[in-house]
């Protein structure tokens, strides 16, 4: 039966399938959709069929099913920063879990803009697809809650930032705890002056985290013996930053960073100003990532389940998409992940 069609540079169509497998168009869409309905196919005719359709090379065009059924099985995930490696996990975890559902996700990077964010949120409404991940964000997009709303806030779900819509979902990371566990954490196992350093540009993480930092201090009475500095951005951003503070502050000492990857760039500093590490300045990251337990000494940071925020956030969005078209009864819902202090060599 194979190269019977002799058009095979062209894309196969139904209509070539049914010509081959001399039956109706119909026939053929109901064998290949898995919807044959009350009509009886031949066990023989579905069994032709899917052998020409296998032969063929044939794939359906998923842009006239979405038309036909109203849904794409596209699904925008929104990431506030490509270049952050704290969101790669979460992507995947999103990624992985809508594929078991059967959706294809079509990504597109904020560049840690609030405009392009809710710019790419209604492009991506323009390409039909089902619902959107919204992956990080500013501190507060209450401003823009109505440009990421879609025509019905359920197709829209954030991840790792609150959703500003009242009636919008979201799947965040405890970081006020976090932030809380890590200064109970330094000022219970060192009783140093501690200095916990944030980007002067924040989001609601970070917001998160310092508060709950806050709120660990005063839990202790240490507010004299606490102070907040803001830092650069990365690892050189946490060398220059921990570089001029040592000039400023004498040792012993503990710092908090708000992520690993600036933790990492103060571990070189105070290495490279001849101090060690607890010894003198005990170093504690945020998020876990890959390199924390790789670099020398191994950080001690405060675990996110990254890619269990973009699993449930995937999960969460696709049972809303269920909500929308009958399939199930109102659950909209929020989540919030448990934090892990993760104790190894720097603290």
């Amino acid at each position: 039966m194979k190269d019977t069609w002799s058009g095979s540079s062209a894309r196969v169509t139904l209509n070539d399938i049914a010509r081959l497998a001399g039956v109706s168009v119909t026939t053929v869409s109901r064998v290949l959709s898995g919807r044959s309905g009350t009509v009886k196919i031949s066990e023989k005719t579905t069994k032709k069929i899917m052998e020409i359709a296998r032969e063929q090379n044939y794939r359906p065009n998923l842009f006239a099913k979405a038309l036909r059924t109203n849904k794409s099985h596209l699904v925008g995930l929104v990431v506030w920063d490509f270049a952050d490696p704290y969101f790669g996990a979460v992507v995947v975890g999103a990624q992985t879990t809508l594929a078991r559902y059967g959706y294809t996700a079509v990504l597109s990077d904020a560049g840690r803009s609030e405009t392009e964010l809710c710019a790419a949120v209604s492009r991506l409404g323009d390409f039909q697809t089902d619902g959107t991940l919204v992956i990080g964000g500013p501190a507060d997009l209450s401003l823009s809650a109505p440009a990421v709303a879609r025509d019905d806030p359920r197709r829209t779900v954030f991840v790792a930032t609150r959703n500003p819509h009242p009636r919008g979902a979201s799947v965040i990371a405890d970081n006020y705890e976090g932030g809380r566990m890590g200064v109970d954490y330094l000022i219970t196992r060192w009783h140093r002056p501690l200095v916990c350093l944030r980007p002067e540009e924040s989001n609601y993480d970070v917001e998160e985290r310092v508060r709950g930092m806050v709120a660990g201090a005063a839990e202790h009475e240490y507010e004299r013996s606490f102070t907040t500095r803001i830092t650069g951005l990365g690892e050189s951003g946490g060398y220059k930053t921990c570089f001029e503070l040592l000039q400023d502050t004498e040792p012993p000492l503990s710092l908090f960073f708000f992520n690993d990857v600036t933790a990492v760039g103060a571990l070189h500093a105070v290495r490279d100003a001849g101090l060690t590490v607890p010894g003198d300045v005990a170093i504690l990251g945020f998020d876990d990532l890959t390199l924390a337990a790789h670099v020398n000494p191994p950080l001690s940071t405060i675990r996110q389940p990254r890619q269990t925020l973009g699993s449930h956030g995937a999960e969460l969005l696709v049972g809303q998409l269920k909500d929308i078209s009958g399939e199930r009864a109102s659950q909209t819902t929020n989540e919030t992940v448990p934090t892990e202090l993760v104790i190894r060599e720097t603290a």
